[in-house]
């Protein structure tokens, strides 16, 4: 918002812009954007004249997130902290994907994703769900057909995101194992990414599937 009065904007028009025109180009002004009936309780208060003094944006004096008024003081205490400010962690509940949902999405409400080596000429991952039309079918498995490209170290995954967002940490910690079927000759790795550690340090094992389906517990 300061930048913009740097560009010629006066600190009304800023302001506006910042709120009122955004939530219009996003699509999202029947909730937000404005101080009106109806509108998301979104507020930063001001002690000062913001629209006048563009710099007075500076001297917060409260925060309310959908009407909820937040406790400045511990999150002024993280900011100039050396400490990394903390992620929050999202308790995972589990389980992980059934086939139960019929939209493709995981029981965790995330969207599987297609992952695979980089380049022209690349590995490609398909993957459906036989029977996904048929919501009341006893068991929907994954199908995944691989082709691999020239790469020394080629390699295609299916990711199964355990929370929605990209920074949005899973807490895992109550679960004891995972546990899941395979069917197809060949061996294969599961992994979880994991922040905070280097990549080799990421939990990975191997196993081994075949021609039969066979439960595995790790």
């Amino acid at each position: 918002i300061w930048w913009l009065t740097k560009l010629g904007f006066t600190p009304a028009e800023a302001l506006v812009a910042a709120t009122a025109t955004s939530a219009d180009i996003l699509g999202q002004s029947a909730d937000n954007g404005r101080i009106a009936p109806g509108q998301r309780a979104d507020l930063v208060l001001i002690a000062g004249r913001p629209d006048e003094r563009i710099t007075d944006l500076w001297k917060v004096a409260r925060v309310f997130v959908s009407g909820r008024e937040i406790a400045l003081a511990p999150l002024r205490a993280l900011v100039n902290g050396v400490a990394p400010t903390p992620l929050p962690l999202h308790i995972m509940p589990g389980p992980i994907d059934t086939g139960a949902r019929g939209d493709g999405r995981t029981d965790l409400d995330t969207l599987p994703v297609e992952s695979t080596d980089s380049g022209v000429d690349h590995s490609h991952l398909d993957f459906v769900r036989p029977g996904s039309d048929d919501p009341k079918a006893p068991e929907r498995p994954v199908f995944l057909i691989a082709h691999m490209g020239a790469k020394p170290r080629p390699f295609a995954q299916l990711v199964l995101p355990l929370t929605q967002g990209a920074v949005q940490l899973a807490d895992a910690r109550g679960f004891t194992g995972v546990a899941f079927d395979a069917r197809g000759s060949g061996r294969y790795d599961l992994l979880f990414d994991s922040y905070a550690i280097n990549d080799d340090d990421w939990f990975r094992t191997g196993f081994e599937a075949g021609e039969v389906r066979h439960t595995f517990h790790i």
